[in-house]
């Protein structure tokens, strides 16, 4: 990993932890809003059925290129907190990341950026047990 991509990672996960402590507990303030985390299996079969919708990998891109959701596009998130704008609004928007920790906070800073249509995938990519795309 060359020096600027370790720069760009701890300042993310700075990012994301300052994120996570001035939110608190995420997920028992998520809590309620329905919709919000998506099981692997509805996730697959909406992908199989077609459904218009975009699907984000907030993983390392290492992880990303050893292999993704079908149609996921790689995206850090800390260019989504910076710009918000990578993220369409008139189009369902799925994340994950790892284990939904991540998923979970950017997901957060959408909706209260007026996002209507986001959801994660419920405990991460872990839980997939479907094709990957490489």
């Amino acid at each position: 990993m060359n020096p600027h991509h370790k720069i760009c990672a701890a300042a993310c996960l700075c990012l994301i932890s300052l994120l996570f402590m001035s939110f608190g507990c995420m997920k028992s303030r998520m809590k309620g809003h329905p919709g919000l985390e998506i099981e692997a299996d509805q996730l697959q079969l909406q992908i199989s059925s077609g459904w218009d919708m975009l699907i984000f990998d907030l993983r390392p891109y290492e992880e990303y290129r050893e292999g993704h959701i079908p149609g996921a596009k790689f995206i850090p998130p800390g260019d989504i907190y910076q710009n918000n704008d990578l993220v369409p609004k008139g189009k369902p928007v799925i994340l994950y990341c790892s284990n939904g920790a991540t998923s979970l906070l950017t997901a957060r800073m959408l909706v209260e950026k007026g996002f209507k249509n986001v959801e994660i995938l419920k405990n991460g990519f872990k839980t997939w047990r479907y094709d990957i795309e490489k």
